[in-house]
């Protein structure tokens, strides 16, 4: 879901790029979270939403994201 969701963004097909990060989400995965936890915070294909953003971030750092773990630590 991860793969076909990068691939999705490179399309710039962000509906189904945020489709298929949704259902990796659903299944745990934390390189997931960040990337969806990105685009929401910055409003890519989808409206901004920060306090999902920061739950799936908070989330996918708990799980040893290193991206995740690297921007909480700036704040």
């Amino acid at each position: 879901m991860l793969q076909l969701g990068g691939i999705a963004y490179r399309k710039h097909d962000y509906k189904n790029c945020i489709g298929y990060l949704e259902k990796a989400v659903k299944l745990n995965c934390p390189h997931s979270k960040y990337f969806l936890s990105s685009m929401l915070k910055n409003g890519i294909g989808c409206d901004v939403d920060m306090k999902r953003s920061f739950e799936l971030c908070k989330s996918a750092a708990e799980q040893g994201n290193l991206e995740a773990i690297d921007y909480l630590n700036k704040y």
